[in-house]
């Protein structure tokens, strides 16, 4: 699966087995009680009543481990991310077990966009160590009475509305109860060990 990659823009990377993380990355302990981070780095937690909301709001590396039993982890760095360069996320899932019953449990919103092959993404996915997500999807949800301008739809466990790369070197054990891993564009698998059990599609990108 080849879409964008991380390398800098007007370059071609070929498949890597990390991704570049600044040595500064946030790090994000997951629990029910309680997550765990520093103050103002670009995280802040939302207690809704079905879940837990882990926001990330800022550019940058994060590292995710511990736990949460009914929880998402969201990304949204605004309105005018897909077009900025700079709004690149690193997700680092080091042995974190995330499940989420009623949404995705982790949710690429509004991070930059590369385009076509060859350029930054801006939502990746590192894998260190054993991972687990359990997640579920929101159905289709239309913002007019004719059904016809669609409000909002995400039909993966881990599900990116921009395009998303993957990397190892770690495992992730994904369990969906519709499609697992999900990208509405670009999906690059760069390595890591995935196992996807799911209702649907396993992989899907571009809504097909």
């Amino acid at each position: 699966l080849a879409g964008c990659t991380a390398a800098p823009a007007g370059t071609t990377a070929p498949a890597q087995t990390a991704a570049p993380l600044e040595a500064d990355a946030v790090r994000i302990v997951l629990s029910d009680e309680e997550v765990q981070f520093p103050e103002n780095s670009g995280v802040e937690v939302v207690r809704e009543t079905a879940r837990t909301v882990v926001r990330i709001t800022e550019p940058g590396g994060y590292v995710l481990t511990g736990q949460l039993t009914e929880g998402q982890i969201a990304v949204d760095l605004g309105e005018n991310a897909k077009d900025d360069p700079d709004a690149v996320v690193y997700l680092v899932l080091d042995d974190a077990e995330i499940t989420c019953r009623t949404a995705p449990a982790i949710l690429f919103y509004n991070v930059y966009e590369c385009g076509e092959p060859g350029l930054l993404a801006g939502a990746n996915l590192i894998l260190e160590g054993e991972n687990t997500v359990t997640g579920s999807h929101v159905a289709k949800i239309y913002q007019d009475k004719e059904g016809e301008k669609k409000l909002w739809k995400q039909d993966g466990a881990i599900y990116s509305y921009m395009s998303m790369n993957v990397f190892g070197p770690g495992k992730l054990d994904l369990t969906a109860d519709n499609e697992g891993l999900d990208t509405e564009l670009h999906l690059t698998i760069n390595g890591g060990e995935i196992a996807i059990r799911s209702d649907n599609d396993g992989i899907n990108t571009n809504e097909d």
